[in-house]
């Protein structure tokens, strides 16, 4: 049987394995998440750019979805003027988008060296990962880190096959953008850009349907010069078409003219021919039928080519006849199908990382079962056999060896709790998400304080408790949250005699890192007059197993704050902390909020 030290070791390098598994699956399952969030919202902005009736809504819609689900605190839409290179903003959305003017004045060109800049001129994205260390020029840069934007991607609209403006993305906190979400985030710009050229293709049919129809005086002129093809049937043969309709059936005026009915009918796609002249009929015996529809044709050199028609009955010549104005619209159609085919490849990518996802849950699933039943077992036996020699031969054994068997058990306990702690961290992070009821916070506070009494037992504690508004959150997990920051402070202020601890609510806090709080939104508190920290190392704080103390001074597993981080973010809350060493700490956390964390 191996001895205790060969035990400590198996289990020191055990623990080093579960610590490095525990951080590749999560980094795993959170890129995983990222990627499907931004591939769903992928699929949002291709249906927004099939559906928006004109280019505003469309842009606003993009931004809107990129702020409220994308989690960038800005999304900035901009179109270049064809004058001067400047950029005159189409829409914008997000909390920092009120500073807007201040980052990007409209109808400025960005200077040279910005990322914006860049994106336009080389046509390409442009991903700035920290702005703090970004080369550009120090004025834009020096305003979009007092906003408390860190992180950039530009990407470039591209209308006609060249840029025409830009689609900027900021977010809050650094290493947002990576390789695999930038690609996402690039197909969406695609979709972007070929929204708007749809839309600026529709709104040019619209303005020339519109001008055939302004006066019957210049119809004969308006007619020849049209963009539109148009045609009068009669006896299913062609008597009038101007220019247009030639150049898309590919045949001159004359020829059209001299066609026989059968020939006018074969220009019309077989598989289209009957519907078209079930409509032409209905059209002629007075039906109410759609006046607009779609069909293919077949042009003089066999290539075919959609068409969209606007057909009405008419008299010509004292007699019933159909007038028809086409559009030839086989790049839309193209443009759709290309749309259709983004989207099964969207459905494709999401059912793939769902799959992905859903193996790593299943990975994660089988690694707590193994930490909770193969790993107690070896803990059980070091503390047992330790205490069997702790209790029967305690006399025989030296003061020494006394002293490192209880070393090893208490090892052993501080074991048993890291893995009661990684299992409850688990379970936040793969269960469903809470179910939100009315908490009274200042009623749960003082409940949790009495059941730390235990850990006040020596010492004089002052303890204030202010007043704290209700709460829509799952009691339980709240409850943790205000057990881990309590216990804390009682933990970091020990040789305080006495020590003060305090929970309030903040309708003012300080502003938490990545951004400001909403208008109006205050934070609970819990304060204490203990050792404090080092606010350089504040981004430590809740990352599990990071420790601002050495473990000899304070006790714990260093997963307590990140367990307190996951519960207030599956509320959709931020939590962060300020303090001085030596002067106490405050931590600060909200709950129902949208935000990147």
């Amino acid at each position: 049987m191996p001895g205790p030290r060969a035990e400590v070791t198996e289990l020191q390098r055990r623990r080093a394995n579960l610590e490095a598994a525990v951080a590749e699956l999560r980094g795993t399952v959170t890129r995983l998440q990222d990627q499907n969030r931004v591939l769903a919202l992928l699929g949002e902005v291709n249906r927004a750019a099939a559906t928006c009736a004109d280019r505003g809504e469309l842009c606003r819609q993009v931004c809107r979805l990129l702020t409220l689900e994308g989690r960038c605190v800005l999304a900035w839409i901009a179109l270049s003027d064809p004058r001067g290179g400047v950029l005159r903003t189409e829409a914008a959305a997000g909390p920092a988008a009120a500073h807007l003017p201040e980052l990007h004045p409209d109808g400025a060109a960005p200077a040279p060296g910005e990322p914006l800049a860049d994106a336009l001129a080389q046509d390409r994205v442009v991903v700035v990962h920290d702005l703090r260390t970004h080369p550009g020029p120090a004025p834009w840069r020096d305003r979009a880190v007092a906003l408390g934007l860190r992180a950039l991607a530009a990407f470039p609209l591209r209308v006609q096959g060249a840029p025409a403006g830009v689609l900027a993305l900021y977010t809050g906190r650094t290493g947002r953008f990576q390789a695999e979400i930038v690609s996402i985030l690039e197909d969406m710009a695609a979709a972007v850009s070929l929204g708007i050229e749809n839309l600026r293709r529709e709104a040019e049919r619209n303005r020339a349907e519109q001008a055939l129809r302004e006066s019957e005086a210049r119809y004969r002129t308006m007619v020849e010069q049209s963009l539109q093809g148009l045609i009068v049937v009669q006896d299913l043969r062609i008597v009038f078409v101007n220019p247009a309709y030639a150049r898309i059936a590919g045949y001159s005026v004359e020829e059209l003219l001299s066609l026989t009915a059968e020939e006018a009918v074969a220009l019309i796609h077989p598989e289209d021919r009957d519907e078209v002249l079930r409509r032409v009929r209905a059209r002629l015996s007075g039906e109410d039928v759609p006046p607009k529809y779609e069909f293919r044709g077949i042009r003089r050199d066999g290539t075919v080519r959609w068409v969209e028609v606007s057909s009405s009955r008419i008299e010509f010549n004292g007699r019933p006849a159909i007038q028809a104005a086409f559009v030839d619209i086989t790049e839309r159609k193209r443009a759709e199908e290309e749309l259709r085919r983004l989207a099964g490849e969207l459905e494709r990518r999401v059912a793939e990382r769902t799959a992905e996802l859903e193996a790593a849950n299943r990975e994660l699933e089988a690694f707590t079962y193994s930490v909770s039943h193969d790993l107690r077992a070896p803990l059980r036996s070091m503390d047992g056999f330790s205490r069997i020699l702790e209790e029967d031969y305690a006399e025989a054994l030296p003061a020494e060896a006394r002293r490192h068997l209880a070393r090893i058990r208490d090892g052993a306990r501080r074991m048993g709790r890291l893995i009661d702690d990684l299992l409850e961290l688990s379970r936040l992070s793969r269960g469903p998400v809470p179910k939100a009821r009315t908490v009274d916070m200042g009623a749960l506070a003082r409940r949790v304080w009495e059941e730390l009494g235990s850990e006040r037992e020596g010492r004089r504690v002052e303890f204030s408790l202010g007043e704290l508004p209700p709460a829509q959150g799952d009691p339980d997990l709240l409850r943790q949250v205000l057990a881990n920051l309590l216990g804390n402070a009682l933990k970091f202020s020990r040789g305080r005699d006495p020590a003060h601890v305090a929970v309030g609510f903040d309708p003012s806090p300080p502003p938490p890192p990545g951004g400001p709080l909403p208008p109006g939104r205050g934070a609970y508190r819990v304060t204490d007059d203990g050792v404090g920290f080092d606010m350089r190392h504040a981004g430590m704080l809740f990352q599990a197993f990071q420790r601002l103390h050495r473990p000899e001074d304070f006790e714990g597993s260093g997963l307590g704050l990140a367990i307190v981080h996951r519960i207030v973010a599956r509320h959709g809350g931020r939590v962060w902390a300020r303090s001085e060493p030596g002067r106490g700490a405050a931590f600060y956390f909200t709950l129902g909020e949208r935000t990147d964390a």
